[in-house]
């Protein structure tokens, strides 16, 4: 299994950074905001260059 990388943040401590990422990354290894995210940008990309 690939590792995840988890960093604190501003006001964050390490527990609630990791497990905020583990109620957000459920079914995929990455959040599911950054696989929204990531899917957004691919299709306004593919858009652009048709």
């Amino acid at each position: 299994m690939k590792p995840l990388f988890v960093s604190v943040g501003h006001r964050v401590t390490i527990a609630d950074a990791c497990a905020y990422t583990l109620h957000l990354a459920r079914d995929f290894r990455q959040p599911e905001t950054t696989r929204r995210a990531d899917a957004l940008c691919r299709r306004a990309l593919k858009a652009a260059t048709l």
